[in-house]
């Protein structure tokens, strides 16, 4: 309610810009480049100096012709970071963050495209330390290193280091080179030699504590082989001293040799989202992977609990999973959607909230249910563990709400993300954020009287609060649990 009046009218429509007021909200700026200002957050947070509060870890990988770079952003300090230049307009540029500390800049010196994915991993090193900073890039690097026969596809980065490195420092904007450096450091390579398999497009995410050690765990991509690998934290640590010389170079196939780590072959991940939970839920264990076969769309909710038993399948236990089957197992096949974004840590839970999407960029539509509702239907088809979930939602018969976004004519969706907003107004459902980027041609009638010629692209985010649903499901002459935002919103 605060923020959707700052443009003075009450209309559930916030327009960012009138929010970076320099108060409680502000705008962070990058550098531009050829395609533009591409500084990026997607939600990876952390507390590097161990302040207790939150600070942001960003990245623009086109930075200085490709070299790419990460910045982290101190949450503390956000308005001394605002005021440097001398006003307070709640904007903020990667250079006069710098300064004082109040951000860290960490480029590299190689045209690698540094930063092209990032995550944090809490409680990666211990409780001397927060976690770590993880990166990747889009092309593979030496990173000024000894040739060790396998690209590098990954790095991380103790915050106690971070911390370190710019303790004396007036101007936190160092090269890569420096950091590697540091001792809590760790450089990861590519199980394949290079010509083997290409280091492009490696994606990290972070991973809810499933090995029970305390700390956040990895998830690599590795697209050139369509290799998913699940990484315990414990044994990333231990895979240094695996070829007694502790130099912070390790390799994937030492950290697979380790207990809880795994490779699944076939299969590409769709990105938890690992801290947008419900408080009241308890964390535990038992979580799901979200996989996507590359064969096909089905989605595969992986539990954790059965990495161990798929790795015997083929009678081995080498760490490596090349087929999945579900027989016996806690997991689950979802048909009949292009991806599926699980919430509150993909804990196992009925409470847990799932959200398919089905669709093109013409035509888009989203299915919230919870886990407990994927129970429901497999009871009443039969299906021990494969579930089509438009079928379901079409019937009737379950919990499920189908949402869109609005069809327009002539409007081309050219992107789509939605994503768990976590329990935003504290009534123990999960709320979604839903962003899309539009082009539009010919004219077009977003009602209203708001008639447009020509082409041009348009940004909205929406933030759905789930206990509104009801409310929404009313605004057309049908209560059927579909919902139509464009109604709401134009």
């Amino acid at each position: 309610m605060v923020l959707d009046s700052q443009d003075r009218f009450f209309d559930h429509t916030i327009n960012v810009s009138k929010v970076a007021t320099g108060n409680n909200g502000w705008e962070l700026r990058g550098s531009y480049t050829p395609s533009g200002s591409v500084h990026q957050s997607r939600g990876a947070i952390l507390d590097v100096n161990s302040d207790g509060v939150t600070d942001l870890l960003m990245s623009n990988y086109e930075e200085d012709s490709g070299n790419g770079m990460i910045t982290i952003i101190n949450g503390a300090t956000m308005k001394a970071a605002d005021a440097f230049d001398g006003r307070v307009d709640g904007r903020i540029n990667y250079v006069q963050c710098v300064r004082d500390n109040l951000c860290t800049n960490i480029r590299s010196s190689q045209q690698s495209y540094f930063g092209y994915s990032f995550t944090t991993l809490k409680g990666l090193y211990g409780s001397s330390s927060w976690g770590a900073v993880g990166a990747s890039n889009l092309f593979g690097s030496v990173w000024q290193d000894v040739d060790q026969g396998s690209p590098p596809i990954a790095l991380l980065v103790s915050t106690a280091a971070i911390s370190e490195l710019t303790k004396d420092d007036v101007d936190a904007d160092f090269s890569l080179d420096r950091v590697l450096g540091h001792d809590d450091v760790l450089r990861i390579y590519s199980e394949f030699p290079e010509l083997d398999a290409t280091a492009f497009g490696t994606q990290l995410a972070q991973l809810a504590d499933y090995d029970g050690d305390g700390a956040e765990d990895l998830l690599l991509f590795f697209p050139s082989n369509s290799s998913v690998y699940v990484l315990a934290s414990q044994d990333i640590l231990a895979a240094d001293a695996k070829d007694n010389n502790i130099d912070g170079r390790v390799s994937v196939a030492s950290i697979l040799s380790g207990e809880n780590s795994y490779r699944i072959s076939n299969f590409r991940p769709l990105t938890p989202n690992a801290r947008t939970s419900i408080p009241s839920l308890e964390t535990n264990n038992s979580q799901f992977i979200p996989l996507q076969s590359i064969f096909d769309n089905s989605t595969l909710l992986l539990n954790v609990s059965d990495l161990a038993t798929l790795d015997q399948t083929d009678g081995n236990t080498d760490g490596i999973i090349s087929d999945v089957k579900l027989s016996g197992t806690n997991s689950w096949q979802i048909d009949g959607l292009t991806e599926t974004v699980l919430c509150n840590n993909s804990i196992n839970s009925e409470s847990t909230y799932a959200i398919g999407i089905d669709g093109s960029r013409f035509y888009q539509r989203y299915f919230l249910f919870t886990l407990g509702t994927l129970e429901k239907i497999a009871e009443t088809a039969g299906s021990k563990k494969v579930v089509n979930l438009p079928d379901a939602a079409s019937s009737g018969d379950y919990d499920i709400w189908t949402i869109r976004l609005g069809f327009f004519s002539g409007v081309f969706y050219r992107d789509i993300d939605v994503a768990c907003a976590g329990d935003l107004d504290a009534d123990q459902m999960e709320d979604v954020i839903f962003s899309s980027l539009t082009s539009s041609f010919g004219t077009i009638d977003f009602g209203s009287g708001d008639t447009r010629t020509g082409s041009g692209l348009r940004s909205s985010t929406i933030v759905m609060m789930s206990s509104d649903l009801d409310i929404l499901d009313r605004i057309d002459p049908r209560t059927d649990k579909y919902v139509d935002l464009s109604r709401f919103w134009r």
